[in-house]
């Protein structure tokens, strides 16, 4: 059972990924590129903002997104 403490962790969490996700996204109404939408978000890495702006310049976005999404499944699994 999920205890109130936990689900206020994870209720702050959403939150925050909530909050992230609208700032990314009102960047890129603005006018930025994904890569340079998240480039100053702590959330991401030289890396990720790096292999972005490459899939998007090469046009394998759609690739290099699917392969970080494996790298940080592999990297956070190894944390645990």
């Amino acid at each position: 059972m999920i205890n109130e403490e936990t689900r206020n962790a994870t209720d702050i969490c959403l939150i925050k990924l909530e909050n992230l996700l609208n700032t990314i996204l009102g960047n890129i109404i603005l006018g930025q590129n994904f890569a340079e939408a998240i480039r100053e978000k702590e959330e991401f890495s030289e890396y990720e903002y790096h292999s972005l702006k490459i899939g998007e310049e090469t046009g394998t976005l759609q690739k290099v997104v699917e392969e970080l999404g494996v790298f940080t499944s592999v990297k956070m699994s190894k944390e645990e």
